[in-house]
């Protein structure tokens, strides 16, 4: 993949589920070891995690006569704290020691009427992670890669997208976004 100004990147995808931890840790400790430039870039959704096979009143987190509001509320919070999670056992294994880490938080159409929490939320992550861990470079930025409803496997509307999210808010924010990923790339 080449950004602009044809400055060269490798992407990898790797899996964020917490089972694929362990292949996580050895295909980055892997890639890592052979390249001069370290970026990372965790792509967290603020707990709006997609979920299939299942409806949501059949998970774990649904309890009886619950509403959506409360479902989306229970569902996203364990999320949000599972992906934050594996950021920590990759920087407690000293996986990314020498890395800059950028969190890419999606979905921000979905939680942008609450983007003040969700900054301030991220904000204090960070915070704490500077706190336990020697790390310097670690970046947050957000963005929607496309703007659609959180809907659940068999249609269920979990979460309307915010009427004030508009396209003009989205591209500018994945021009930042892309903007700060060709400078984290270049130095």
């Amino acid at each position: 993949y080449k950004l602009v100004g044809s400055l060269p990147i490798k992407v990898f995808d790797t899996p964020g589920q917490d089972w694929q931890y362990k292949l996580n840790k050895f295909f980055l400790k892997d890639s890592l070891s052979n390249n001069s430039r370290k970026l990372i870039i965790n792509v967290s959704s603020y707990g709006y995690n997609s979920f299939k096979d299942f409806e949501y009143t059949e998970t774990k987190y649904y309890k009886k006569d619950m509403t959506l509001q409360e479902f989306v509320q229970v569902y996203r919070a364990d999320n949000v704290e599972k992906d934050l999670t594996c950021i920590i056992k990759f920087l407690s294994e000293n996986i990314i020691k020498n890395a800059k880490l950028l969190i890419f938080v999606s979905k921000q159409d979905l939680w942008w009427d609450s983007r003040g929490d969700v900054k301030l939320y991220y904000d204090n992550y960070l915070a704490k992670l500077k706190r336990h861990f020697p790390i310097k470079n670690i970046f947050v930025t957000s963005g929607a890669i496309d703007i659609s409803d959180f809907i659940s496997p068999k249609g269920t509307i979990l979460q309307e997208v915010s009427t004030e999210f508009t396209i003009e808010i989205q591209a500018n924010n994945l021009n930042n976004s892309l903007k700060l990923i060709e400078d984290l790339c270049k130095k």
